[in-house]
């Protein structure tokens, strides 16, 4: 099983905004939780695009020329709790969450992060293709 970071080759260079214009109306929000843009510290440039994960960690979404990079964050801000609570009980993202209650960051990022990661990757990768973008 893989862990960390994602990249996902693209046939034509994208930019953030437009990823996030595609995740709009292609990215299966109600099962994959909705998609969020903004800045995760006070001194970014850029905004990423934001999903939850855990009650430490968020999944940062950003493109570089040519591809889409999925990787983790953890905070200094409350946003990662602000977003684990927008995760219903009904989502199969809650098992993951209730995991993550508690736990120190390092056993969070390996565990419960982890999974959550693994989710987005696979939906990340089934909406390029459906839509053409991936390499």
């Amino acid at each position: 099983m893989r862990k960390g970071r994602y990249t996902f080759k693209l046939k034509k260079e994208m930019t953030t905004d437009e990823l996030f214009a595609v995740m709009q109306d292609h990215w299966h929000a109600r099962r994959f939780n909705k998609p969020r843009k903004g800045m995760l510290w006070k001194d970014d440039y850029e905004e990423f695009i934001i999903l939850p994960a855990t009650w430490q960690h968020v999944i940062i979404i950003y493109t570089n020329k040519k591809k889409v990079i999925m990787n983790s964050a953890w905070p200094k801000t409350n946003i990662a709790e602000q977003l684990a609570e927008t995760i219903k009980p009904s989502s199969e993202f809650y098992p993951i969450l209730k995991a993550s209650k508690g736990l120190p960051a390092g056993r969070d990022r390996m565990g419960p992060m982890k999974d959550a990661l693994q989710r987005y990757a696979a939906e990340m990768a089934r909406m390029l293709g459906d839509c053409d973008l991936a390499e």
